[in-house]
Formats: C-alpha cells, sequence, structure tokens
C-alpha cells in the first residue's frame, strides 16, 4: 500500500458529512413506511374503537407501538452517528456495530443488497468510537455502491489475541489491479461525483491506530475483502 496520506481535519468532516447525507436519505424512505403503517392503523383504531371492537383495537395497537418503536431506532441510530466525537481512546466493536447497524441495514434495504453480520463480539480496540464508526460505515458504503441492487455483502467480525479484525466481503466486480495500486489515496475513486476520500479515510484512521488495512479478492463471492485490523485496547 502507498504511504499514509495526508489527511486534514476538513476531509475528515467532509467524508462524516458525505456520509451522513446518504444514509440520511436512505433512512428518510425507510421512515415513511411505518409513519404511513401509523397513519393507516390510527384510522382503523378510531373505527373499530366506535363499534365497540376492543379486541382488534389491541391488535391495532401492537402494530403502532411496532412502527413508532421502528422509527425510534432508526432516528436515534442518525443522531447518534451524527453526534460530536466523545473522549475515549478506545472502544467495544460490538457496542459500535449495535450503533451502526440499523444505518446500514436501512440503507441495504433500499439499495435492495444483501446485508449479513457475522463472526463474535470482537472486543475493546485502541480507536476512539467515533473513528470505528466512520472506518465501518465507509467500508460498508464502499461495497454498497460496488455491489448495485440484488448484490450481496458480508461483514465479519473476529477477535484475536492480540487484535481484532473485521473483514467487509462483496459480490462486486473487485478491483482492477491499476486502480488497485491507487486505492486508499486521496481522489481516487471509480464513482463519478465522489471526492475519493472514503478509503484515504480508512486508512488514515487504522494506520492512526498502530493497525492496518488490506484489500483482497472475496473467493466466496466474487468481489472485493477489505480486512481492518485494530490492535486491541489491552495490547496497545
Amino acid at each position: 500500500m502507498p504511504d499514509l496520506p495526508d489527511i486534514q481535519p476538513a476531509q475528515l468532516r467532509a467524508n462524516r458529512f458525505d456520509l451522513l447525507s446518504r444514509l440520511a436519505d436512505d433512512l428518510a424512505h425507510e421512515i415513511k413506511n411505518p409513519l404511513n403503517s401509523m397513519v393507516v392503523n390510527l384510522e382503523l383504531v378510531r373505527r373499530l374503537a366506535a363499534g365497540g371492537r376492543g379486541d382488534a383495537v389491541n391488535e391495532r395497537v401492537g402494530i403502532l407501538e411496532e412502527a413508532v418503536q421502528r422509527v425510534h431506532v432508526l432516528v436515534d441510530a442518525l443522531l447518534g452517528a451524527a453526534r460530536p466525537p466523545r473522549p475515549g481512546e478506545n472502544t467495544d466493536t460490538a457496542v459500535v456495530l449495535y450503533d451502526v447497524k440499523p444505518l446500514l441495514q436501512a440503507r441495504a434495504h433500499v439499495a435492495q443488497v444483501d446485508l449479513s453480520f457475522e463472526g463474535d463480539d470482537g472486543g475493546r480496540v485502541a480507536m476512539p468510537p467515533y473513528d470505528l464508526a466512520q472506518l465501518i460505515l465507509n467500508v460498508v458504503d464502499n461495497a454498497m455502491d460496488a455491489v448495485g441492487k440484488g448484490g450481496r455483502i458480508r461483514v465479519v467480525t473476529a477477535a484475536g489475541p492480540d487484535a481484532v479484525s473485521l473483514r467487509v466481503e462483496d459480490s462486486g466486480p473487485g478491483f482492477d489491479a491499476r486502480v488497485l495500486e491507487r486505492v486508499g489515496q486521496v481522489g481516487t475513486t471509480t464513482r463519478p461525483g465522489r471526492a475519493g476520500l472514503g478509503l484515504a479515510v480508512c486508512r488514515w484512521l487504522v494506520q492512526r491506530a498502530r493497525g492496518r488495512l488490506d484489500i483482497d479478492a472475496a473467493p466466496d463471492m466474487g468481489g472485493a475483502t477489505v480486512r481492518l485490523v485494530i490492535p486491541r485496547a489491552d495490547a496497545a
């Protein structure tokens, strides 16, 4: 891989804003479904209550509760991702994955991509939670763009004695050899209209934490694998 790119604070913020903007667009589509369900079911509850159908009212109230909870989870996840960095030099990978999963699953649903999460809970790594969330969002976001509609992405977490690895495999076209030589450099992108910051930011964040970012083929899925290796907090 090339030398560590010179990432400026403004570029980190620009990358984060770009990610959150796209996620917010997808969440807007996802939130419409439970909101529409609430409108329909509230009208039904009103009619059933007027007719004395208590049993049916309870059933519809349950549907309403599920819709409200879905909206709450999505909005809370987006707000959490948008909050300013909190102090802390290490974090639990399981907690960060729990926080970003609703955002990524919403984006996968809108993009019609099969997204799955596998592996163990990882563990505490020597990286602030804000940085780890930005890493995961970037890598999975890139994979979603690569696979397109009907594609598959698998996120696998594994804890080792000295480091935690997070592997993102996809069924996309993979990287052309010439592009692969420049991946991670600012301005390198295969997507028109993009700044080419995503993987450069990822490399910078990982190497700042004394970790490693590797890109290879995904033999089981036919596309690419991006593997993040981050030192454990108790081993750093």
